[in-house]
């Protein structure tokens, strides 16, 4: 079952992607904003969706609750959550990048 989705916090980014991800996701209607420390290390990513944007859960893998986050728009991206710390991450089919 799909639900809509407004604002998610991801606390885990890959760094390598981080450009990518972010021109990906402002392309797709996103907006973007950075937390950091007062010496600039990124601390979080907070994602506010435009209208339209659903998720589903998947079945859970590896200590992760899993789910897929698409876009009104033709584009997809995955959100998993740390079953025991709780922590968010993102990723992006490199199809799609």
């Amino acid at each position: 079952m799909k639900e809509p989705i407004r604002e998610l916090e991801i606390q885990q980014l890959t760094g390598e992607f981080y450009d990518l991800f972010r021109k990906y996701l402002e392309k797709h209607g996103c907006i973007w904003t950075d937390r950091r420390d007062q010496w600039g290390y990124l601390l979080s990513v907070h994602l506010a969706f435009p209208p339209g944007t659903v998720y589903r859960e998947m079945p859970p893998a590896d200590h992760y609750r899993r789910y897929q986050i698409t876009f009104q728009m033709d584009g997809v991206m995955y959100w998993r959550v740390h079953e025991m710390t709780g922590l968010n991450s993102m990723s992006i089919p490199y199809v799609y990048l």
